[in-house]
């Protein structure tokens, strides 16, 4: 295998947490979010929505997401959302007749293993306090280039924890 490949992911990535209960990312979103990895000099960061429902109690799946738009301004190490994946995210919404929301959101970083940054946080509690979803936390998610981390931010006291990390090297 050539430096940077990853093997398909084959099966969902679960995520445990006592005090948010199970994140299911489906094994077709994780393998969209691993195509867009900055690996290349001139690679933009590219993002969007995460879309799913609550599976069972306590099971929050992410099985649909967003892809980059045209509208969004993207650079080398900068992503900005446009307006343009709330009319995907409704027009989803409607046609799963109210079964398929907003669980998060995600978006690439050039670097080896992700941390966010004042921008993202800045950004993460905005859509906590003013998005439109289902719940009381939303996950955001950052893919870097060997590294996938899963944070999930609470909406009743604005924290954000990390909770998952997915290793691109096999």
């Amino acid at each position: 295998m050539s430096v940077g490949a990853v093997a398909v992911v084959t099966e969902n990535w679960l995520i445990e947490s006592e005090d948010y209960g199970t994140f299911v990312i489906d094994s077709e979103v994780m393998n969209t979010l691993i195509s867009y990895r900055q690996l290349g000099k001139h690679d933009c960061e590219a993002g969007g929505a995460l879309i799913g429902c609550l599976q069972r109690i306590n099971t929050v799946a992410a099985n649909d997401l967003t892809l980059p738009q045209p509208s969004d301004k993207r650079t080398k190490y900068s992503f900005f959302r446009s307006n343009a994946h709330n009319k995907i995210l409704n027009d989803k919404w409607k046609a799963s007749k109210g079964n398929a929301y907003l669980v998060g959101l995600w978006h690439t970083h050039p670097e080896p293993t992700p941390k966010y940054s004042n921008q993202d946080k800045k950004d993460w509690h905005k859509v906590l306090k003013q998005g439109e979803y289902e719940g009381q936390f939303l996950i955001f998610i950052i893919v870097g280039q060997k590294c996938i981390r899963l944070w999930v931010g609470d909406n009743r006291n604005f924290k954000i924890s990390l909770k998952g990390e997915y290793s691109l090297e096999k």
